[in-house]
């Protein structure tokens, strides 16, 4: 039994949500507005390598998101993450040009409080069109800020 559930996990495109609330899974309101991208749409999101734990956590989460929406957009909308710190002065010049702030970040290191500066956002181009979202507010769903960016 493990072994065909097994093979047909492994033959099924895409991923399953098994959790209760569909937590993993795009919502049918933002599949509507990714199916119906007018053109080619680039997501550029500009985050630092050595993120804090949680918010490493988020990135993940949201490598996952854009992987899904690529897909339900039949591949109108690619994405890219950019470092702006590994590639040095001239990383961090770009993402300032796209309007993007280092951010400081607050981390608990054993009994000290440390703060870290780096980059979390992003950039969203259709077009002529573009769209900044300067820090991704982790009190805020990933989903939520990328579609209403995206409709815009």
């Amino acid at each position: 039994m493990l072994l065909v559930l097994n093979l047909a996990g492994a033959l099924a495109p895409g991923h399953w949500d098994l959790t209760p609330q569909k937590r993993f899974s795009l919502d049918t309101a933002s599949l509507r507005i990714l199916k119906q991208l007018p053109e080619l749409t680039t997501v550029s999101v500009y985050a630092s390598d050595d993120m804090p734990y949680r918010f490493a956590r988020r990135l993940d989460r949201l490598r996952e998101m854009l992987q899904q929406m690529r897909q339900a957009s039949k591949n109108q909308l690619i994405y890219e993450f950019p470092d702006p710190e590994t590639t040095g002065s001239a990383g961090r010049t770009a993402a300032q040009k796209e309007g993007l702030r280092p951010v400081v970040f607050r981390v608990r290191d054993r009994d000290a409080l440390q703060e870290k500066k780096g980059y979390l956002g992003l950039v969203i181009r259709c077009g002529s069109q573009r769209e900044v979202i300067p820090y991704l507010d982790p009190s805020q769903s990933l989903e939520y800020q990328l579609i209403k960016s995206l409709r815009r």
